[in-house]
């Protein structure tokens, strides 16, 4: 909380009473998610430090009990653990059963059943944070949400089906659904893993767009997509309000490895000739601009929270949007921005031509752990480690555990 501000009630005595909104209720929780909605859902939701608890039962709860969108997507930076009460850079996270293992990223994460919630420790990784995006690939589905599916509604809500499924890479969540992908496509989690694998219902959509981006430039997001075996495939990045000598469009080159795509700058992909299974790196971009096309730095370029904008970026002086406020940081979307995958060459689904007739390969199964050898066992969504060391462990980003 800024001192700058004088909107809380700080007295000791705030919350007591007799009556019904005091707290005294055996639903009353500190903190409550907003969470009975499928229509209007979280990003990177919040962050809080210095928070200080004092004598209080239950911790958290939600508005809602049913196992909303909203509510498997909730989300809460808690920089310095003491939200969380972990004492450590920490996330606090949905705890619903159709979450699957979304939020369970390693072996460490503690369930608040209370809540529930999910515990998260920062500091078991170097590149761990929250991230979010926002997809488009079945226009007719994502029609109907916010009316006869995906709403609002508090006390009888209509179904909200998945569409797909995302989780994180690797064998340790092979036997998860992982989380639903519905057609309000928002997908938040954590990042600085080895990447987030999206699969859909119907196979393989001809176009997917992305937009409303979070990630920090301190994390990597990379998002594994299958596809039918041997398909084209163009990437284009779209700037919005883009400017005479910037550069407004950018379309990706083809690199030979998913660790080319990881240690990249957000403008190349690969795709494994094995199991067709695509690999592209998801930055945030400027808002008006990916570039330039004159001066002395043309070409793509990757911008972090330091460079400086222009008034056209509506971003309050920087390059990248972000919230911050007493110390905390949280990454901010912006309309406009757009990354498009389309398919070149595929014939549409008569059943439904948002998707190739060709099917992906449904036996994909990537397996990171496999680039570091010796170091086979996934013990956490961005950690692979020796099966007769658990402590000798490789970091998704390339470190090793001796070196953090």
């Amino acid at each position: 909380r800024s001192e700058e501000y004088s909107e809380y009630d700080s007295s000791p005595d705030r919350g007591c009473g007799d009556d019904f909104d005091s707290g005294c209720t055996s639903s009353s929780a500190v903190f409550e998610f907003l969470s009975h909605s499928s229509e209007h859902n979280p990003e990177v939701m919040q962050g809080t430090r210095n928070i200080s608890i004092d004598s209080c039962g239950r911790r958290f709860s939600y508005s809602s009990e049913n196992e909303s969108v909203s509510g498997r997507l909730q989300n809460w930076f808690d920089q310095d653990g003491s939200a969380s009460g972990l004492g450590v850079p920490s996330v606090i996270a949905s705890g619903y059963n159709s979450s699957g293992m979304w939020w369970k990223v390693d072996d460490f994460v503690r369930l608040d059943s209370h809540g529930p919630v999910q515990l998260i420790d920062l500091a078991l990784g170097p590149e761990r944070d929250l991230g979010h995006v926002k997809l488009y690939f079945d226009e007719a589905e994502h029609s109907r949400a916010g009316s006869s599916i995906c709403t609002n509604d508090v006390s009888d809500p209509p179904p909200c089906p998945p569409l797909g499924y995302v989780k994180h890479l690797g064998p340790r969540f092979n036997d998860d659904l992982g989380l639903p992908v519905t057609a309000q496509s928002d997908i938040v989690g954590m990042t600085g893993g080895f990447g987030w694998l999206l699969t859909f219902n119907n196979g393989s959509p001809i176009r997917t767009k992305i937009s409303r981006v979070e990630v920090k430039p301190s994390t990597v997001l990379v998002l594994a997509i299958p596809y039918p075996m041997n398909v084209g495939l163009r990437i284009t990045q779209y700037a919005a309000y883009c400017d005479e000598g910037n550069l407004c469009e950018y379309e990706f080159t083809q690199v030979s490895s998913v660790e080319q795509v990881r240690r990249g700058q957000g403008d190349v992909y690969y795709v494994d000739p094995t199991d067709g299974v695509l690999y592209v790196r998801v930055v945030q971009t400027a808002l008006t601009h990916l570039g330039y096309t004159s001066g002395n730095e043309t070409g793509w370029h990757t911008f972090d929270y330091d460079d400086l904008g222009v008034w056209g970026d509506h971003t309050n002086g920087y390059k990248l949007p972000r919230f911050e406020r007493g110390g905390v940081l949280l990454p901010k979307a912006v309309w406009g921005p757009e990354l498009i995958i389309q398919v070149t060459d595929c014939a549409p689904d008569p059943k439904n031509n948002a998707y190739c007739l060709e099917k992906p390969n449904e036996s994909a199964d990537p397996n990171p752990c496999d680039s570091f050898e010796g170091y086979t066992k996934q013990t956490a969504y961005d950690t692979c480690c020796k099966p007769e060391d658990p402590t000798s462990c490789m970091f998704a980003n390339g470190e090793s555990s001796a070196d953090i």
